[in-house]
């Protein structure tokens, strides 16, 4: 069989963390390597090639076509299986990915076949290997499935991928031709590479946690050397939220890296009270290529901290910058703007990134994505119902400011540090002046907020349905 799997195009709106960075599709890639090697598998980057679509169905005449999505992408992933269908209705259309687990309603249409939650390494293998040899799909658990009246039946709960050393690399020769093209900031060519699922902590804000079922999954040191091994890339992005969940692991990972003599530039993602904690361990990434460390600060008032459940302080926040400065290692220092702020706030934030240092800040505001507790409690409150809006950019909950001041404010933050100016560092985000003059006027803008597209939108809060309007009258069977 042939099978395409299919990376959505960007979102619409023209503001997006892709003008700093565009990852390779490592969900797919993954997904490809589960499939036997009998069937023919390729990967298409619409972000790369948005037009891509059309030819490569015709030519490859696919018989499945899968789909991955984060909450913006939901409606370029449904527009991609909608085409699937409207070119050939024997084809079987897959959705899967975060947010297909968190709201698997929103991918029941007519043109879904299955909605894949969880982890699908094993899950899409099963499929394949069912429709291959022209058996019922019914009896794979961890998947919504149409059934022949159009309603969508839930199959189960998989096994869940506790073994994650069990899993095959990712099949990166699929993403050949797109390779040099992901990168972060001047780092690229760069390669991703996840080492862990899931997280221990319970941040408000943060669906994480919520995917894998509140577990924390890790591979072996050993098994994330040998993949590190394959890879050509010079910059690794490691993906996992928290690398220092398990010191011991990321000790050893980098005594094997080490040893090996594998020579990388490295990005990763840790808390700022394990850093605190643990300056050794930095000390020792540091020496074996670790040049960034994107650490979740969300906030300079501890209050604020508390609210979210972070389980950290400010004060400890700033002494984990210190530490990273003292060792060489940029600080990608992640700050959460929540709908409350003020001017004093912009003020007091603009102020602590000038007096730390901090040259690479990402001001996210504060988005209710699927899965978070924050979600469920503020969804009367939304003031859009369209999901491209959840880009950490838009407010997509009221702000105490006037929508056009709280957005000029942030449109302020980013241009102050990224704008390239004279005795600027030129480092990895410092952005020409038209490109970052084009930015600010964006984000300037990002308080007009568009409604879903009228083809694919759902119900309106309140209807006492959580279906796409299309096929509301079609019950989704017990979840």
């Amino acid at each position: 069989m042939n099978i395409l799997l299919v990376q959505p195009p960007l979102p619409a709106n023209p503001v997006g963390a892709w003008v700093y960075a565009m990852n390779e599709p490592l969900a797919l890639e993954s997904v490809a390597a589960g499939v036997p090697p009998e069937h023919e598998v390729r990967i298409l980057d619409m972000r790369l090639e948005p037009d891509g679509f059309g030819g490569m169905f015709d030519t490859f005449r696919p018989d499945i076509v899968g789909v991955t999505a984060l909450t913006p992408d939901l409606y370029g992933a449904l527009r991609i299986l909608r085409e699937a269908k409207r070119r050939n209705p024997e084809v079987l259309t897959v959705a899967g990915g975060h947010h297909a687990t968190m709201l698997p309603t929103d991918f029941m249409y007519p043109f879904s076949d299955v909605i894949v939650t969880g982890g699908g390494v094993r899950t899409f293998r099963s499929i394949v290997l069912a429709h291959a040899a022209g058996r019922s799909l019914r009896d794979i658990p961890g998947m919504h499935l149409r059934g022949d009246t159009g309603g969508f039946k839930h199959t189960g709960t998989a096994r869940p991928e506790n073994d994650l050393d069990a899993l095959p690399f990712p099949a990166r020769h699929l993403t050949a031709a797109y390779r040099s093209k992901y990168f972060r900031g001047s780092w690229g060519p760069l390669a991703s590479v996840m080492t862990s699922r899931g997280c221990l902590f319970r941040c408000d804000f943060c669906a994480v946690w919520r995917f894998e079922g509140g577990a924390y999954h890790a591979r072996s040191p050993e098994n994330i050397v040998e993949e590190l091994a394959t890879i050509a890339e010079p910059y690794i992005s490691i993906c996992d939220d928290n690398f220092f969940q398990d010191l011991q692991r990321s000790v050893r990972v980098a005594e094997l890296v080490r040893a090996r003599g594998i020579r990388k530039t490295f990005k990763m993602n840790a808390r700022a009270d394990m850093v605190v904690r643990h300056p050794e361990v930095v000390r020792l990434w540091a020496d074996t290529g670790a040049r960034q460390m994107l650490i979740g600060i969300e906030s300079i008032n501890d209050a604020y901290l508390k609210a979210m459940n972070k389980c950290t302080s400010a004060a400890t926040n700033e002494r984990a910058i210190r530490i990273l400065h003292d060792h060489g290692i940029t600080v990608i220092a992640q700050f959460i703007i929540t709908p409350e702020f003020t001017e004093r706030d912009f003020d007091d934030l603009a102020a602590f990134v000038e007096r730390n240092r901090l040259t690479h800040p990402l001001f996210s505001v504060l988005t209710p994505l699927p899965g978070t507790p924050l979600f469920h409690r503020r969804r009367a409150d939304f003031l859009t119902d369209n999901y491209e809006m959840f880009d950490y950019v838009h407010s997509v909950l009221p702000t105490r400011l006037p929508g056009e001041v709280f957005h000029r404010r942030l449109a302020d933050l980013y241009y102050a540090t990224y704008r390239s100016r004279e005795g600027a560092p030129q480092d990895i985000n410092t952005l020409p002046r038209g490109l970052a003059e084009k930015l600010y006027r964006a984000l300037c803008g990002a308080h007009r907020l568009e409604q879903a597209p009228a083809d694919l939108r759902r119900q309106p809060a309140g209807s006492g349905t959580d279906m796409p309007a299309e096929t509301a009258a079609v019950s989704p069977g017990p979840a």
